[in-house]
């Protein structure tokens, strides 16, 4: 009843948390990391502000940088 990740499911986690670190403005309520897929549910805050201006990205900016990140 358990999964236990491959290396290559434990890259796909960690560049995932890294996504979630790097972009304060994702709220992410849940991921599962299947055998050849991702299952998320997130939520981009559009009104994020730490006091500095940023650009927030679009969800296909923000999966391409995770693609990017996964794949290297």
């Amino acid at each position: 009843g358990r999964m236990y990740l491959n290396q290559y499911g434990e890259i796909v986690k960690a560049q995932w948390i890294w996504l979630l670190k790097q972009y304060p403005y994702l709220n992410c309520y849940a991921f599962m990391i299947m055998p050849d897929h991702l299952h998320t549910v997130i939520e981009i805050n559009a009104r994020y502000s730490n006091g500095a201006s940023i650009k927030i990205k679009s969800l296909s900016e923000l999966i391409g940088a995770f693609k990017m990140r996964v794949s290297k």
